[in-house]
């Protein structure tokens, strides 16, 4: 559908998403802001940078994301071994 022929049904819609969207954009703000000061306190008591401690963060978070997609990868694995044994596949 073009953009011209916009109803009320869509302009609603387009509102809410909007709102939506700047709701959550507050909260990640808030809480980068929160996590911001998480970081200063543990890098001033521990006297060093906030960028290690940033770089620890952002390390952890990839290990667990890549944690899951290996877990998601060997669930497929099994599934797949149990459609050959089925003779499904």
């Amino acid at each position: 559908m073009p953009l011209t022929i916009i109803t009320p049904e869509i302009t609603a819609q387009i509102k809410q998403t909007i709102a939506a969207g700047e709701q959550v954009l507050e909260e990640i703000d808030e809480l980068k802001e929160s996590m911001s000061e998480y970081v200063k306190n543990l890098s001033e008591e521990l006297d060093i940078k906030p960028a290690v401690v940033n770089k620890a963060i952002k390390l952890a978070h990839k290990q667990k994301k890549e944690n899951a997609v290996q877990d998601a990868q060997e669930e497929v694995n099994d599934v797949e071994i149990l459609l050959h044994a089925a003779g499904v596949i």
